[in-house]
């Protein structure tokens, strides 16, 4: 976890410099929000990278946007794990950081509601209690028609 970290923290920062705006994403504000537990902003950054993206490489699938975000943790170096197995289903994202766990549903043209009652009823964050970090439940509605985040609800687990 140290050389993942320092990996993230002082490698990739020098071998990607940014050193005019050339993207509307920038990774490091992306990895501080992550690691600061700044829930809300992390999520307006991914409904952006969303938005940047050509309707043509967009699949009609809640797996594909499972799939981006997955792709980008992972390329950012985070801990991230698709398709969580637990003892009463999968989780469809889980993302840790050094301080917080953030337990992601997604759906489909479904409702965010669904997704945090999902989390809830399945207890998907059971495995994640004993380590010490925030957990944060995320439930994600993306919409066929605006290819995006349409509803999130974020909940702090107390």
């Amino acid at each position: 976890k140290e050389v993942q970290d320092g990996f993230v923290k002082f490698l990739i920062p020098y071998y990607i410099q940014k050193n005019e705006p050339n993207s509307t994403f920038d990774y490091r504000n992306y990895i501080n929000d992550l690691r600061q537990g700044n829930v809300d902003q992390f999520v307006l950054r991914m409904r952006a990278l969303f938005a940047d993206t050509p309707y043509e490489l967009i699949k009609d699938l809640e797996n594909h946007y499972q799939n981006q975000v997955w792709l980008l943790h992972k390329l950012l170096g985070m801990y991230v794990q698709a398709e969580y197995r637990t003892s009463y289903g999968r989780i469809d994202m889980v993302l840790q950081t050094p301080k917080f766990c953030y337990v992601i549903e997604f759906k489909f043209d479904g409702s965010a509601q669904d997704a945090i009652d999902q989390i809830k009823s399945k207890d998907y964050t059971l495995p994640f209690e004993l380590t010490g970090q925030q957990i944060f439940r995320i439930g994600l509605n993306i919409s066929r028609e605006t290819r995006n985040i349409e509803d999130c609800i974020i909940e702090k687990q107390a």
